[in-house]
């Protein structure tokens, strides 16, 4: 899982985040959402399903941005429902993102193929900010003999407006360093730290939250 940027591109590029799942890019005013979704096989998948699309959810909203583009394996296809569906369009709704599948330009194509298994499906996807929509040309899947690996390359072809590109990223590694102290915690007072724990963390708003019940159900609280 990765994002490649051309070279010419890298100065205006700056990594936000990087995590097993997920990595996002930001270019100008716009993010980068690259996933990778955890499947069936995963312990808890359903729980880490909607606790990364959480997490991506909280990186998107802290880090200023015009649009949001995310794209990746996505373990599901929308031609069907469950209730992971749920926590896509959820998390879509809380974004302004919109699905792009529809957008092919036949929905026989398929994304992965395992021709052992003889199996196939449309599992990866791209979605963008909705006000994107507009400036998408093409959403195709390139199936090439030397394309080895069992899912397709999804391609998203998009005109974005004006932006400004006066704008340069600062390199993290280029910026002047800052010292950071910290305070010994064998010396700290545990009574105030569980104190001061308690009031910050409080007041911390959570964007929206699942749970599964024992039954199998999806609650969101």
């Amino acid at each position: 899982m990765a994002i490649l940027v051309r070279s010419e591109l890298a100065s205006h590029c700056q990594l936000v985040c990087c995590s097993c799942r997920y990595v996002i890019v930001k270019w100008h005013d716009v993010l980068f959402v690259c996933v990778y979704m955890p499947c069936k096989g995963t312990a808890n998948y359903q729980d880490s399903y909607c606790d990364t699309l959480a997490d991506i959810s909280v990186v998107s909203r802290d880090n200023a941005h015009r649009w949001l583009i995310l794209g990746g394996d996505l373990i599901l296809e929308f031609t069907s429902s469950g209730p992971l569906h749920d926590c896509i369009f959820e998390f879509a709704s809380c974004c302004k993102l919109q699905l792009t599948y529809n957008l092919l330009p036949s929905l026989s194509l398929v994304f992965y193929r395992h021709q052992s298994l003889c199996a196939s499906s449309l599992i990866d996807h791209f979605l963008v900010s909705s006000d994107l929509c507009n400036c998408l040309q093409d959403v195709n899947v390139i199936d090439d003999g030397a394309n080895l690996s069992d899912h397709l390359p999804v391609v998203l072809t998009v005109v974005f407006p004006a932006l400004d590109y006066n704008t340069r990223c600062i390199n993290p590694a280029s910026a002047p360093s800052k010292a950071m102290h910290s305070l010994r915690w064998d010396k700290a007072d545990l009574a105030a730290y569980y104190d001061s724990s308690y009031q910050l963390l409080s007041t911390i708003a959570i964007p929206w939250c699942f749970c599964w019940t024992q039954s199998g159900t999806l609650m969101e609280f």
